[in-house]
């Protein structure tokens, strides 16, 4: 019941760390020296990239950036993803769960625990549970301190994770409003060119201008093997 055919192109992101040429100048310089001016430029453009990329990953409607999460576990199961019409295959449509506006702590984890039965099969289930800070903030007040973990897988990345089921809780403050998006990572995966990781280019010198740029570039994307084994709760709008 899986559907080999299913297509995600690579998506391409592009930045550049920049460096003036008397900041060269100064560094070449023992007395205006700073310490490994080039490589903490680089760095930075990297992790700027990083989190653009952080954020495209909650994408609803740019064709040209990267395939995000409410493209992929639409809002009614619905669409087309992967090339692959749920018209055509209705086994390609994700779960979903709908809830009241305001729900208390108690509705949202009946409906946490319904969408997670409903996005169980035998052994595999969701393991990572993304959603925003205001739900995560609610899930969070009808947890007993005793239920309250944070493994240190999710720590070391820099994540405040709880539990539901032995599911990692996660926020993101990128996530869609009123959002809680239940993902089983053998059914979604999120993918790097091999060659194409951040990776920087040679220096070039801007036309016209006394500028120095270091490409640097990554090809990424989501691909997802079983739309039904993930889910979205969408609490409605007050």
């Amino acid at each position: 019941d899986v559907l080999h055919q299913a297509i995600f192109d690579w998506k391409y992101c592009y930045g550049n760390a920049v460096l003036y040429g008397a900041e060269i100048d100064m560094a070449a310089d023992s007395k205006f020296r700073k310490h490994k001016l080039v490589e903490n430029i680089v760095l930075n453009a990297e992790e700027t990239m990083v989190n653009k990329i952080g954020e495209a990953l909650f994408n609803t409607s740019d064709a040209d950036s990267i395939d995000g999460l409410p493209k992929l576990i639409t809002d009614n199961g619905a669409g087309t993803v992967g090339g692959i019409s749920t018209t055509t295959y209705p086994l390609w449509a994700n779960k979903y769960k709908n809830v009241a506006a305001n729900p208390t702590a108690s509705a949202l984890l009946q409906a946490m625990a319904e969408l997670y039965r409903d996005c169980t099969r035998g052994k595999s289930s969701p393991d990572i549970i993304v959603t925003t800070p205001a739900l995560y903030s609610l899930f969070e007040s009808a947890l007993t301190p005793q239920q309250r973990f944070t493994t240190s897988r999710l720590a070391d990345a820099g994540f405040e994770a709880l539990k539901f089921h032995g599911a990692d809780v996660i926020f993101d403050e990128s996530c869609p409003a009123n959002r809680m998006y239940m993902l089983n990572t053998r059914a979604i995966v999120f993918n790097f060119h091999k060659d194409q990781m951040f990776k920087v280019g040679k220096m070039e010198k801007l036309f016209g201008q006394e500028k120095y740029a270091w490409p640097i570039t990554a090809m990424c994307n989501f691909s997802v093997r079983s739309r039904r084994d993930l889910g979205v709760l969408v609490v409605a709008a007050e």
